[in-house]
């Protein structure tokens, strides 16, 4: 039920230089940031060691340029292994020759590791034989470090402040999904009272909900606490239902993705009978349709007006 991956590839791709802030202040100091920076996702793609270690492991290669007028290329890995691996820093030592080799770079090699060993913490590879050593040392940061700075991620402004802590209570309550679901929605109720950006707000919203994944019944439930905020604040530029659909979609298939954001806002707003609109939503095969249904569901205040939306998209 927890997917860690896919949402912290998302966030360093869009949240990059700030996740640099947060976890390794000072690289991010020594970085000429008005230079911008440089995705090298295809020379990464062309070393490829991961075939022969397995998954769980998201990596980026990033170009940066110092203050100093020097170009540097980070190596940023994050581990998310279900368990300890004792090659992890074979593995790091590996990619890091590799690019080395075959571009003549420089590479600064960073882990995260998101795992829930407090005592894993695989820093060096070392290799000897006959008087041959080699030793490769690299910066990690350990999430479970930020446990007792809690407080300090939820009033930070840094957006991957908010990544770190669904991370750390989605690893907290992997048993205990009721538990996940009350703490999924004050992460999402502390973005709005932060007053963040509205596109800052709905990026992480798509990070958090993609992190903290919930059963059906749970999500439902979940939703129809979003649908209040979003009636509560007035935020149709959130509009956090419509990434979620759209997620759903993706997985799914964008038709029934819609449907299942639709049911949970008509479950959410008028209950059981909400749910009973469902039979005649279902009949409207038109994603664009269904869509604009979607947009506007969370405005109406009556069952009725719901019901003469529906007829109106027929």
């Amino acid at each position: 039920m927890t997917d860690y991956d896919n949402p912290w590839k998302e966030t360093l791709d869009v949240f990059f230089a700030d996740s640099l802030e947060l976890l390794f202040p000072h690289i991010h100091a020594d970085i000429d940031w008005a230079r911008g920076y440089e995705f090298l996702d295809k020379e990464l793609q062309k070393v490829d060691p991961s075939a022969a270690y397995g998954k769980g492991i998201v990596d980026k290669l990033v170009k940066v340029w110092l203050k100093s007028g020097q170009e540097k290329w980070l190596l940023l890995h994050i581990e998310f292994q279900a368990q300890e691996t004792g090659d992890f820093p074979l593995r790091m030592f590996v990619y890091n020759a590799t690019i080395f080799l075959l571009y003549n770079q420089e590479v600064v090699s960073l882990a995260v590791l998101g795992d829930d060993r407090l005592n894993w913490r695989p820093s060096v590879y070392r290799s000897e034989r006959w008087g041959c050593r080699k030793e490769f040392e690299f910066p990690i940061v350990k999430l479970l470090d930020w446990l007792p700075r809690t407080d300090e991620l939820r009033t930070s402004r840094n957006p991957v402040a908010h990544v770190v802590l669904a991370h750390l209570q989605a690893l907290e309550t992997t048993r205990e999904m009721a538990d996940r679901r009350v703490r999924k929605f004050e992460l999402v109720r502390n973005l709005i009272k932060l007053g963040l950006e509205a596109t800052t707000v709905r990026k992480l919203f798509r990070l958090i909900d993609g992190m903290m994944l919930l059963p059906r019944e749970l999500e439902t439930l979940f939703f129809r606490d979003v649908v209040q905020i979003e009636e509560e604040k007035r935020m149709p530029l959130l509009s956090f239902i419509e990434i979620w659909a759209e997620e759903r979609g993706e997985k799914k298939g964008r038709l029934e993705g819609l449907q299942i954001g639709i049911e949970s806002i008509l479950k959410g707003k008028f209950g059981d009978e909400g749910s009973s609109l469902m039979g005649e939503v279902r009949t409207i095969d038109s994603s664009e349709k269904l869509e604009s249904f979607l947009n506007s569901l969370w405005k109406l205040s009556t069952l009725d007006e719901a019901r003469d939306l529906i007829h109106g998209l027929k």
